[in-house]
């Protein structure tokens, strides 16, 4: 639906850039069509950024999340068991940490703060340190697990630095729509206001045409009662009139701009009138004398 109404969008800035006269007219559509082309890509790439986002989210944040602390107080238990009390108190510390940093890492995921950002990555770090140092000598059986909890706790802390670089990115592009827009919106008041004044322009040539037109039938009418034409006088000064009448009505009482029902009527009315004349007309000219 997106993509549907994008291109109805551009569809519809291309023909009006087609339309467009002169460079002062066009150079607006031009900056229009150019800024909605950029801000089309620049909403993708952050479309594709929070599907990538949402992604390691829901795998790694979420479900990761779930496994790594499960690893971690099995690391525990393993230690307690096998009486290694230093890697018992490191994984306990690890698992505190975690914690924090697991919930900071959920909040970051659903509101961009880089200070959540920096505790979560913070604590990571701290874990990676705290469970690098842990001597496992007097329990070699315990340090294939500790590596797993460490490889786990380096693929999180990647994942969630990937999504911290992609909500990082993603704020800067919203900026950067926010600019686009502003210069489409600029742009798009220029076409507008250009528009109004060829519009005004059209109506003042329109005002001139037809005060032409007005000064034009009045000569017509006063040079008619001067010809020399007869009984064609009485016609002449009729169809002067019935110019006069369609000028008023077409444009004064702006019937061009009524709907189909108001246009149906006049022209009913007209009909009327013309065979009221024709009739009035046969029986003045074929009524026989008396």
């Amino acid at each position: 639906m997106a993509l549907a109404a994008e291109q109805a969008v551009r569809s519809a800035i291309d023909k009006a850039r087609d339309q467009m006269t002169g460079t002062a007219r066009r150079d607006p559509s031009n900056v229009i069509a150019d800024r909605f082309a950029a801000f089309s890509a620049t909403f993708k790439t952050i479309l594709e950024l929070k599907r990538e986002n949402a992604a390691l989210s829901n795998k790694t944040v979420m479900n990761g999340g779930t496994i790594l602390r499960s690893r971690l107080e099995q690391l525990d238990d393993e230690a307690n068991l096998v009486g290694l009390d230093l890697v018992r108190s490191k994984a306990q510390d690890a698992t505190a940490g975690f914690t924090i940093a697991w919930s900071y890492a959920r909040m970051f995921t659903t509101q961009y703060d880089q200070y959540l950002a920096y505790g979560a990555t913070s604590r990571l770090q701290m874990i990676q340190e705290v469970l690098g140092t842990a001597d496992t000598r007097g329990a070699p059986q315990i340090k294939p697990r500790l590596d797993t909890v460490l490889k786990l706790v380096g693929e999180y802390k990647s994942a969630f630095e990937i999504i911290v670089a992609n909500s990082t990115k993603i704020e800067s592009l919203v900026e950067n729509l926010s600019r686009l827009s502003a210069e489409m919106m600029a742009a798009a008041a220029s076409v507008k206001d250009g528009a109004a004044e060829d519009q005004a322009n059209i109506q003042e040539s329109s005002a001139n045409l037809i005060f032409d037109m007005r000064r034009m039938v009045l000569a017509l009418t006063i040079g008619a009662s001067f010809l020399p034409i007869g009984d064609w006088r009485a016609a002449a000064s009729m169809a002067i009139a019935a110019v006069k009448a369609a000028l008023i009505v077409w444009v004064f009482m702006e019937f061009r701009h009524m709907p189909g029902l108001p246009r149906l009527m006049l022209l009913g009315t007209l009909l009327f009138l013309f065979v009221l004349a024709v009739m009035l007309g046969a029986d003045l000219f074929f009524r026989a004398p008396l």
